[in-house]
């Protein structure tokens, strides 16, 4: 693969590279490693080189770019350019996920002999030394702060500054710029040139695309990816691991010790569970790491809920065929709940306990074990089949048994890469855990894709952020290890925007991401104003591995849209009928279900009667979720079609009272859902948690919610203000939860209202008869009129 000479006459001519420039409206910015900069003296030009032919040498700087517009013939986005030695060879531009892939350089380039120790600047206008900026606005520069290089207290003209680790700090975004060449002792010199396309439109999008991702892609297995990485970057940190609450001294492994713990725990989890499926019911803890990625390279991992019931962590194991589990023995709630799933299996489960076995089990120490197991290869074959599961995560489970989701090793390396593209993802970035890793949000956005780039993650604690120790600790935790990139729920930025971030230096962080349900816009903007961190809003489900769509990092963040389709994803709008079967396609503006199709989008449910009604015709997976697209691409989520209040056969979406009385000043908070009612079917009413230290009263809200909810009939019939909300263990609002109290308040007015007093009402969901209310301490001669009373109701009822 060469690049001709004309292209590099561009890259090499100081002119026709600024008219480059030019034409793409460039500003040059200047990326600064993490401590500041160091003090250089002034280094030397580039010197005339005797070995050259034409007895010329190169009086102009190199030029990297990074750009895949300026090079077109490399589809690869992470560039090492490398700049020959004194000898006379080639240079070229390697790309390290891609060993061999390189561009000959036509001519060499001659770099001066430099003294031991000393490290130089090569190039036209060198600053002196005491010019070096190591501040700027009397900050020190830290990772991933951006500093133009047009700001009056930076000097015109200086488009590279050599970082602590003698390497030339370039922009994140890859952009080009006129770069010095830094060597030392004569060795081989490298500008590596990090970042992804900006992402500002759907046509950047495309643009990306014109690159099938197969050739992105050096594997499509796990295992190997993380080998790679670890090859790349053995020394750096990969996973810090802090105790509960974020406070104390984190435990630390490079990649190289990552890898090794990873390779053990395979070895461990092929023996113990027999070449079948693992299970593990686990907090967040490095070990988790080492069992989600080591048992995907045999025969896969299913991350269970330890919060589940006994009945439910049984169906999971024995819907994978799991013969082996993973558990927590310092949690003294798993032995009792271990031994009735072995009784509900009714076959021989090995149980492995990491942080110690509990006295009188029979468990294998996970820690002792892995003393005696090869860190350096593994101990059984590993398999090509890119189609085999890497993970079996279970989804939905409030009623009757969970769904258990297959992802493929193909599904989740192409979702790393989609991710670390969306997000431009580096090893220089350092990514928060505090959602739980039995979920595919905090495994992949904030597992896989970051361990792929090399990056370090920090796990903020067993329990995450349930654990409110670790919200308070949030922000100086931020400063403390230089993060860049979390992932939260609404309810979680909810939280923080009761934490301010104080004297907290937070200017580390890139971007703050939101998912697993919509962020009510109020929530949205003010945690942007009051943090000054910018929020990129996406979309995805377990089914399509973690994200579908994502607001553009380098364009318009559109304030309620879940953003744009994510490189080498499908996204549409379909209209179904009232069965549920395709019609067509929506229209641009008009709301229909969305779907989803690509090469992240999961083969199907481990149980094949969950799988109907899955896929619509063309292999679209029917995501259930309501939306729209506007014109530039957006997509808007409307609300979920199974959360559909329908007051009469008027359908109301309840994200429109949600969204109206989130902008209420008090409300921190606000759910809405369907009340059964006798006369409409349903009404709705909301739910609210207050902001804390806030004071407003049901009629107030009622009052405002009045002149705020767009549709009359989305008005709700009632406004309950309640002191915490009900969510799932991954932060989602749990609806289900707050429609069983609705029916409940529905069905004591209606027996308050036929004089039938001192009655207790309670209600729950089936999965054969959906929502039951039941009834206790009737008599003979009221339940009569109990039955009269409650007859027009769509639940079903029934004597406690």
């Amino acid at each position: 693969m060469l690049l001709d000479d004309g292209l590099w006459r561009v890259l090499l001519d100081p002119e026709l590279l600024r008219a480059q420039l030019r034409s793409r409206h460039h500003r040059p910015r200047l990326a600064v490693r993490r401590r500041a900069l160091r003090r250089r003296q002034p280094g030397h030009h580039l010197r005339r080189d005797s070995r050259r032919p034409d007895g010329q040498g190169l009086q102009e700087d190199v030029r990297a770019r990074a750009r895949d517009r300026l090079l077109p013939d490399l589809p690869l986005l992470h560039r090492r350019h490398a700049v020959a030695e004194r000898g006379g060879r080639h240079g070229a531009v390697h790309h390290p996920d891609r060993p061999g892939a390189r561009l000959a350089r036509p001519d060499p380039v001659g770099l001066p002999a430099s003294r031991p120790g000393e490290h130089a600047l090569h190039g036209l206008g060198d600053l002196p030394a005491d010019q070096q900026p190591a501040r700027h606005r009397g900050r020190d520069l830290r990772a991933g702060r951006i500093v133009d290089a047009h700001e009056p207290d930076i000097r015109r003209g200086v488009p590279a500054l050599l970082d602590h680790d003698r390497r030339l700090a370039l922009p994140r975004g890859g952009a080009a710029l006129p770069h010095r060449v830094a060597h030392h002792r004569g060795r081989l010199g490298e500008v590596e040139v990090s970042g992804f396309p900006a992402i500002r439109s759907l046509q950047d999008i495309e643009r990306i695309e014109e690159t099938p991702l197969g050739a992105r892609l050096s594997t499509r297995d796990v295992y190997r990816t993380l080998t790679e990485t670890a090859g790349r970057f053995g020394k750096r940190t990969a996973i810090l691991d802090l105790p509960e609450g974020g406070q104390g001294k984190p435990r630390r492994w490079n990649y190289n010790q990552a890898l090794a713990a990873i390779t053990r725990t395979a070895n461990l989890l092929h023996e113990a569970g027999q070449g079948a499926p693992v299970g593990y019911l686990l907090p967040n803890l490095a070990e988790t790491h080492f069992v989600l990625w080591g048992a995907a390279a045999g025969a896969g991992a299913a991350p269970v809920n330890p919060l589940l019931n006994a009945h439910a962590i049984a169906d999971i194991l024995d819907a994978v065929g799991a013969r082996a589990v993973v558990v927590d023995g310092a949690d003294p709630a798993l032995a009792e709940k271990i031994r009735e799933v072995r009784a509900r299996l009714g076959r021989p489960l090995t149980v492995i306990a990491v942080r110690g076995v509990p006295q009188g089990e029979d468990w294998i120490d996970y820690a002792a074990d892995m003393q005696t197991r090869p860190g350096d290869r593994l101990a059984f074959e590993l398999a090509r089949d890119t189609g085999r599961i890497a993970a079996y995560f279970h989804t939905g489970g409030t009623t009757g048994s969970p769904k258990v989701a297959q992802q493929t090793h193909a599904n989740q390396t192409a979702m790393a890469w989609m991710l670390r593209c969306a997000l431009d993802l580096s090893e220089k970035d350092v990514v928060f855990t505090g959602l739980p890793l039995f979920h595919a949000n905090a495994a992949i956005l904030t597992g896989l894709a970051p361990l792929a780039a090399g990056a370090t993650l920090v796990l903020g604690g067993p329990s995450g952020f349930r654990n409110k120790a670790l919200l308070d600790r949030f922000w100086s935790l931020v400063q403390t290890h230089g993060v860049t990139v979390f992932s939260g729920v609404p309810t979680i930025y909810a939280s923080l925007l009761d934490r301010p971030v104080g004297e907290a230096d937070v200017s580390s962080l890139r971007y703050g991401v939101v998912g697993a349900a919509p962020m009510p816009v109020s929530v949205f903007t003010r945690f942007e104003a009051a943090t000054g961190i910018k929020i990129l809003e996406l979309y995805g489900m377990t089914e399509s591995t973690c994200v579908s769509t994502c607001n553009p990092r380098d364009g318009e963040r559109r304030v309620g849209s879940i953003g744009l389709r994510m490189p080498y994803h499908q996204v549409k709008v379909a209209i179904l009928d009232e069965t549920g079967a395709y019609e067509r396609d929506a229209r641009p503006g008009e709301v229909g279900v969305l779907a989803l199709k690509g090469e992240t989008v999961i083969p199907g449910y481990r149980q094949a009667d969950k799988n109907r009604d899955l896929f619509l015709p063309g292999g679209w997976l029917n995501s259930g979720d309501l939306a729209r697209f506007d014109a530039d691409g957006y997509v808007w989520l409307t609300g979920r079609a199974k959360d559909l209040i329908i007051r009469g056969g008027h359908n109301i979406d309840p994200g429109m009272i949600e969204n109206a009385l989130s902008r209420h000043e008090a409300v921190e908070l606000a759910a809405a859902v369907g009340q059964p009612d006798a006369y409409a079917g349903e009404v709705p009413v909301a739910y609210v948690v207050l902001r804390e230290g806030a004071e407003v009263s049901e009629a107030d809200l009622m009052a405002f919610a009045k002149t705020e909810v767009d549709e009359r009939p989305a008005v709700p019939k009632a406004i309950r203000i309640i002191a915490e909300m009900p969510v799932t263990a991954v932060g989602k609002i749990f609806k289900p939860a707050l429609r069983e109290d609705a029916a409940v308040h529905a069905a004591r007015e209606a027996l308050e209202g036929a004089g039938l007093t001192g009655l207790d009402v309670t209600a729950r969901t089936e999965k054969q008869r959906g929502l039951v209310v039941r009834v206790s301490g009737l008599t003979d001669e009221n339940e009569r009129a109990v039955a009269g009373a409650l007859a027009d109701f769509a639940f079903a009822w029934e004597r406690a």
